[in-house]
């Protein structure tokens, strides 16, 4: 059988041609595979031999519709199109054109079948891609379709609902299609307009320049043309009307019709005639003003009118002004354009607005103008111009300005002597209180071992008092009530005696440059105030930086002129040294500038700050007749500039030496007046205890009695400053007579100016603030005795 079969198909012939071909008995095995048959499915003649061709091409049942099944069944060829849509394969396994016809023998009994099988995947996809082009552009033609509809409904009700008259008039002038707003303006109903041309209803004298624009619009010299005409109204008067004509070609070019637009501006013109009867009027009631008088079209784009008080006050002549009325805007200093943008929003919304604010003239001179202007409207109550008026108060806003400069100064002034007298109440009877806690508690500490707890909770004591002493020297310092003693001093040397006392207080983190002035000018100031403004000045520059950073601290010779200080507020001509600290920290805004100087203020966290730091900063600078500059945006760090007063005479010769131990007395007799009887008892055992005979007197008068009574001469008075009856240094003038010799030593927690001028010790005058400790006590007492004359 198999022999018939293949000598039957010739397939020696059948092996060398490149299409696939199996050949099949009857019951459907494999009996021969060409060449290309084992290529295309990797088995061999001999492995494929017996087989069933599903089996081979890795199915598990015979293909659907399968031509080789069908050829054997019906004796008839058969053919069909094996896809994965249709099969039980993947599409990685393509599609397949199979072809089966059935073999016969020479009796014409079927004896087996032969196949061919062609890959058309390339031509499925191709025919599905084809397939699916066709239903998406179908899909896109059906939406085009759709919003082209839309759109010519959208375009026909907007011509039909347009407020605007609009119109398509052939070339010939006859109505094609018209809208109920222009039937309304001419008082024709549609089909009656439709029947005219717009000859019919144009004003005789308005067809001449009609027919010269159309021709320009025909002969494509412009694309469309606007212009004013008359319309005959059906009831027999004229209505004005604004017209826009455009027209409408083919594709070749061919005009079809024209469109236009006509719009009733009867109202306009009205009021245009009733403005120009008036406008003689205006002048002669305006002319004669100083201030500037205008009108305008009622939305500003046209100016009708101004007088010659204009070009006097902006700087800027009339017919500038007429030809570009946004002049008057761009005039407005850039700081106050809001206001005039503001001031024309309210008088649209509610008829009338009045600002005041700056011009810039074409010269640079700024002048102050006040702005009042009036929306006017007609009998139906329809806009139809505005007019205003502006008048120069540049005059009266620099007396403004100044009054406001004298009332900020006279209340500054005001606020420092309120403070000043606050903390000097304070200041006496707080630090006298504070005198006996730290004084007694030094005492107690020296009577208890150093090791023992109770010695640590009375230098708890000590530390808290001694805080509250810091508060009290601060806020006298703020209010310049602090006593000092100015010294000359070179900025230079004090700030590098400083740096490594500043590195350890910034920290590691924070970088701290030293820029130092060349040939440096001095000053005249007490040293401690300088370390009060460095340590203050840092630890704010520490706290305004987040993590790592840098602090750059500069010293610089300036001069100001009478030019550099006409513009920077409080400055005043002349030599100074100036002291920079710089931080690239957060930096402040204009509210927290504003604010920095006021006791008490801070931006810190509680617990972190008393607010008082900057102001001490503050009140030093203004003691020393100085000014300070402060430049600070957010994100870009802070730079204060502190400028002193150059001291132009001979330098001191004043010493400071460091004392290790408490110097003791040799006996000498110290006449102690204090008018606080537990302060006087306190001075009593500390003076005692360092070997001094000690006189106590309450009163001023209780002393000058003891004094004379007295039999041994008195070395030393030390004597509070602020007393009943009579200060410390009336006593102590009186109490000279009695003893020329007698040194004193003055005692207060606040002298209000009785041994110091405005702050400032007295040449001579040996001082010791309240509260003073043991230590402080015993070095000046020691002092004063030795080295004062």
């Amino acid at each position: 059988m198999k022999l018939a079969i293949r000598n039957a198909l010739k397939t020696d012939i059948l092996d060398v041609t490149p299409a696939i071909i199996a050949v099949y008995d009857t019951d459907y095995n494999i009996i021969w595979v060409n060449k290309a048959y084992q290529e295309a499915t990797g088995v061999s003649l001999q492995e494929g031999e017996g087989k069933k061709c599903y089996s081979i091409w890795g199915l598990e049942r015979p293909c659907r519709d399968c031509p080789v099944i069908k050829a054997i069944k019906t004796g008839a060829p058969h053919k069909a199109e094996l896809t994965p849509q249709n099969q039980e394969w993947l599409p990685s396994q393509g599609s397949w054109l199979s072809k089966g016809s059935p073999v016969k023998d020479e009796k014409g009994c079927i004896i087996g079948a032969v196949a061919t099988l062609s890959e058309i995947t390339d031509r499925i996809q191709e025919e599905k891609a084809l397939e699916e082009f066709y239903t998406g552009l179908d899909a896109q033609m059906r939406q085009r379709t759709a919003k082209l509809a839309e759109a010519e409904e959208m375009l026909r009700i907007a011509f039909e609902c347009s407020p605007i008259g609009k119109a398509l008039v052939t070339i010939e002038g006859q109505f094609l299609k018209i809208n109920t707003a222009l039937c309304r303006a001419v008082g024709y109903s549609e089909a009656e307009l439709l029947t005219k041309t717009f000859q019919e209803i144009t004003h005789s004298e308005d067809l001449e320049p009609d027919f010269a624009n159309l021709t320009q619009l025909l002969a494509g010299e412009v694309g469309s043309y606007e212009r004013e005409k008359r319309y005959l109204h059906k009831q027999g008067h004229l209505i004005w009307i604004q017209v826009n004509v455009s027209l409408v070609c083919d594709r070749e070019g061919d005009p079809l019709f024209f469109i236009a637009q006509i719009q009733d501006i009867t109202r306009r013109k009205q009021a245009e005639i009733e403005l120009k009867e008036s406008r003689d009027r205006f002048h002669l009631l305006t002319g004669q003003l100083m201030d500037v008088t205008w009108t305008a079209t009622a939305d500003g784009a046209h100016i009708l009118d101004v007088n010659h008080a204009f070009e006097m006050i902006y700087g800027i002549s009339e017919a500038d002004f007429r030809s570009n009325p946004g002049l008057w805007f761009e005039m407005v200093h850039p700081d106050d354009k809001a206001i005039a943008e503001a001031s024309t929003e309210k008088l649209f919304k509610n008829g009338q607005a009045q600002a005041e604010y700056r011009i810039v003239r074409p010269d640079g001179e700024i002048r102050w103008i006040r702005d009042r202007k009036t929306l006017m409207h007609d009998k139906e109550g329809q806009p139809v111009l505005i007019g205003g008026i502006g008048s120069d108060i540049t005059a009266t806003k620099t007396q403004e300005m100044e009054k406001t400069k004298l009332q900020e100064q006279l209340f500054q002034a005001q606020k420092m002597e309120s403070v000043g007298r606050l903390a000097g109440g304070v200041a006496h009877d707080y630090n006298n209180m504070l005198s006996v806690i730290t004084g007694y508690t030094e005492l107690a500490m020296d009577e208890v071992e150093p090791n023992d707890l109770i010695h640590e909770n009375l230098q708890e004591i000590l530390s808290a008092a001694n805080r509250s002493a810091d508060i009290t020297r601060q806020l006298l310092a703020f209010a310049r009530k602090q006593t000092i003693a100015p010294e000359v001093v070179d900025l230079n040397t004090t700030v590098e005696n400083m740096l490594k006392m500043l590195r350890r207080l910034i920290g590691e983190d924070i970088d701290l440059v030293w820029k130092a002035g060349s040939a440096l000018w001095t000053i005249k100031i007490d040293p401690a105030q300088l370390d009060q403004i460095l340590a203050n000045l840092c630890v704010n520059a520490r706290d305004a930086i987040a993590d790592v950073g840098k602090i750059t601290i500069k010293t610089q010779n300036v001069v100001f002129d009478e030019a550099y200080c006409a513009v920077h507020k409080g400055f005043l001509p002349g030599e100074y040294v100036m002291l920079a600290l710089r931080d690239d920290g957060d930096g402040m805004n204009k509210e927290t500038r504003d604010q920095i100087f006021d006791p008490f203020f801070t931006t810190k966290q509680l617990g972190r700050g008393t607010g008082l730091g900057l102001s001490i900063v503050y009140g030093i600078v203004k003691q020393n007749n100085g000014f300070i500059n402060v430049c600070s945006e957010l994100g870009e760090g802070t730079t204060f500039e502190l400028y002193f007063p150059r001291y132009l005479g001979k330098a001191d010769r004043s010493q400071s030496q460091s004392i290790a131990e408490i110097p003791h007395g040799n006996g000498e007799t110290v006449l102690v007046v204090e008018d606080e009887v537990s302060i006087l008892a306190l001075m009593r055992k500390i003076l005692e205890g360092l070997n001094y005979r000690v006189l106590t007197a309450a009163t001023p008068g209780d002393a000058l009695s003891m004094a004379r009574e007295h039999s041994e001469k008195i070395l030393l008075l030390i004597t509070d400053v602020v007393m009943p009856g009579m200060n410390g240094r009336e006593l102590a003038e009186q109490l000279q007579v009695l003893f020329p010799a007698l040194k004193c030593l003055f005692m207060s927690g606040y002298t209000a100016n009785v041994i110091a001028r405005h702050g400032v010790l007295e040449k001579g005058v040996h001082f010791l603030q309240k509260p003073a400790s043991k230590r402080e006590l015993a070095v000046k007492v020691r002092d004063v005795l030795e080295h004062s004359k």
